[in-house]
């Protein structure tokens, strides 16, 4: 073996030994008294100024150094970039480092990569080894690192150390090292994962099919046996493969999988994998099935639409949808956006014109045509996109911006900034957000102006965006400062989270599937899990829609608009911390840094390229088998603390 090809070897067993350590880390260390409260009111604020915390990288006490870090990390200031190098390199207490490899990852500056290679090469707690890889895989060069980071950044010169891993290897090494290969879908992994797939361990043999779905190139030889495998999340990936790799010979199975299976969730998805294969055995039961009621219908209106069936069979026929739910409303809608023929579309432009739809009281349904309509939006609908620059409902404004730049140009832009100025007081920064991005992404001649204006926007992520978008014109960094976020919240606030660290509160959540119990882990995240218990103590979660079911990936609910893009009308910051998303884990979902709020999601499984980005705030200690069976349009009905 060359000697390029052993240390790959060799340094591709210690990350694969490494993930383990990744995937049990403890929770960070907790600092209580007054220090505490005063930590948790900057790191929300996320108050660049408060110099105060770097001077708590020296202090005696190596706890109160492991959360400054964990603290300047989250706050993510670039300038203390530096200040944490320095720390890391003569910091004894290893603990600490792991902190301060953490935070270097969450700031994510490139000069952060020296210092992160030489503690990877030479630190000697394996811990902080640890550590020091997934930071790499923030900061974003293409060194060797974790499987994860290699994931991320999609490196080829990973497939043959991973290849090597996962037919050698056993236990966590071979998952990990498969897991991997499957993730970063290259074509020169197939032969390894197909071996794989006839391996004994679920979670390999998931993975290794998952992985040759990916890249289409699954068989009929690997597919037909794990469809009826006892263990779910193999027959999960390998109804999807058998989908996305047009596996013919799989027809038979799916079909009694769409019609018969006691678990709905297993029957939307193979009625996915048909029309994708879309063969006449199949296109039969999609017609067949599209007048049931709920999941199951809307699955093949979605079915079909991609196979681009004859508008006639597609639009045809009388139906009533007088008790439609917005669930159906909104499956109608990415129905017809996937179908794009000039019937469908023309169906989207009603929609995209009326104030309210039979169901929808909240007008949920109509933004998302709307939506639908801009991404492929044409010359003709420009009008159209500017009415809705007007919209009482941000995510509508959100939605026709950037469309209508690329129309328009910079004819657009006084429109654009016209709408931007009139959105100050929106409960979310949605569309100001959009605004700024668009303008950045695409160019437009003249921003300049308005990304000053918002500068000031009271939003701190606004500013943000906005700073980047005259960053890319050419300003220098050092003349902008984003400014804390300005909570308002009093010490008393920061101090109830904190009193929230000594003790595990409980939630059980009660849905028309069954309950189930979240030991919500305020150790990791107190001001998530405080936020969570005040909703929850509030009622915002009673008789909510749950509007995403992934099975083995994630279950979302808490969403008040039950379209992925309600918000109780403000944000909370991220707590990012070293909880690994397993099976079970609770987390926040976002729509970018620092935009959690209400909605929250359960893992099915081991998802490590979650760790480091989503919150993990809880985990749930009985019940999953509840979880399990959730399917889209189930309901909360009450979420209790305690």
């Amino acid at each position: 073996m060359s000697t390029g090809r052993l240390f790959a070897a060799r340094i591709w067993t210690m990350i694969a030994q490494m993930v383990v350590l990744i995937g049990a880390g403890t929770g960070w260390t907790a600092v209580p008294g007054s220090l505490s409260v005063a930590i948790l009111n900057v790191e929300d604020e996320r108050d660049g100024s408060a110099r105060w915390l770097e001077g708590l990288l020296t202090d005696r006490d190596a706890e109160v150094r492991q959360r400054a870090a964990l603290a300047l990390g989250r706050i993510g200031e670039e300038s203390m970039a530096g200040y944490l190098i320095q720390h890391l390199r003569r910091e004894p207490d290893p603990a600490v480092r792991e902190s301060l490899c953490a935070a270097l990852g969450l700031i994510g500056r490139p000069q952060a990569i020296k210092v992160l290679v030489q503690t990877l090469a030479s630190d000697p707690s394996v811990a902080v080894r640890c550590r020091a890889v997934e930071a790499l895989g923030f900061v974003g060069e293409l060194v060797w690192r974790t499987v994860v980071a290699i994931f991320r950044h999609k490196d080829e010169r990973a497939v043959e150390p991973l290849a090597v891993l996962a037919r050698k290897g056993t236990g966590t090494v071979r998952r990990a090292a498969t897991w991997g290969l499957a993730r970063l879908a290259s074509a020169t992994g197939v032969p390894t994962l197909r071996e794989l797939a006839a391996c004994d361990d679920p979670f390999v043999c998931a993975w290794a099919i998952r992985g040759l779905g990916a890249v289409r190139r699954a068989t009929a030889r690997e597919v037909l046996p794990l469809l009826s495998h006892p263990v779910r999340i193999v027959r999960v990936h390998a109804i999807a493969a058998a989908g996305s790799s047009k596996v013919a010979e799989a027809v038979g199975p799916l079909l009694r999988i769409a019609r018969v299976d006691p678990d709905t969730n297993l029957r939307i998805e193979a009625i996915h994998a048909l029309g994708l294969i879309g063969d006449a055995a199949a296109v039969a039961l999609l017609e067949e099935f599209r007048g049931l009621q709920g999941n199951l219908g809307r699955a093949c209106d979605l079915a079909l639409a991609r196979l681009k069936v004859p508008e006639s069979r597609f639009l045809g026929g009388a139906v009533d949808r007088s008790s439609w739910t917005i669930l159906d409303w909104l499956g109608w809608i990415e129905a017809l956006a996937a179908h794009g023929g000039i019937g469908a579309r023309g169906h989207l432009s009603r929609l995209a014109t009326v104030e309210r739809v039979p169901g929808d009281t909240s007008g949920v349904a109509v933004a998302a045509a709307v939506a639908a309509l801009a991404e492929s939006a044409q010359a003709p609908e420009a009008p159209v996109l500017v009415f809705h620059l007007k919209s009482p409902d941000p995510f509508v404004r959100a939605a026709v911006v950037e469309p209508l730049l690329k129309l328009r140009g910079g004819a657009a832009l006084m429109t654009v900034m016209d709408s931007y100025t009139a959105a100050p007081n929106d409960p979310i920064d949605e569309s100001r957000l959009a605004t700024v991005r668009a303008v950045t992404t695409l160019k437009v001649p003249g921003r300049e102006a308005l990304l000053r204006a918002a500068l000031k926007d009271r939003s701190r992520n606004v500013r943000l965006e906005a700073i980047k978008g005259l960053l890319d014109m050419g300003e220098k960094r050092s003349r902008f400062d984003p400014g804390p976020v300005g909570t308002g919240r009093p010490r008393s606030h920061y101090r109830r989270a904190a009193e929230l660290v000594e003790r595990t509160p409980v939630a059980t959540v009660a849905t028309t599937a069954g309950t189930f119990t979240i030991a919500l882990l305020a150790r990791e995240a107190p001001l998530t899990v405080m936020n969570f218990m005040d909703l929850a103590r509030s009622g915002r979660f009673d008789g909510l829609l749950i509007p995403r079911v992934v099975p083995e990936f994630v279950v979302q609910m808490g969403d008040p608009r039950g379209d992925l893009s309600g918000s109780p009308g403000y944000a909370i910051r991220c707590e990012v911390n070293r909880l690994p998303y397993e099976r079970g884990t609770v987390g926040m979902a976002l729509s970018g840094k620092d935009t959690g709020g209400c909605q929250f999601f359960v893992t099915g499984a081991r998802h490590p390229h979650l760790d480091g980005i989503y919150t993990a705030f809880g985990r749930v200690v009985r019940g999953m088998e509840v979880v399990d069976r959730i399917v889209k349009g189930d309901r909360i009905i009450s979420v209790t603390v305690e």
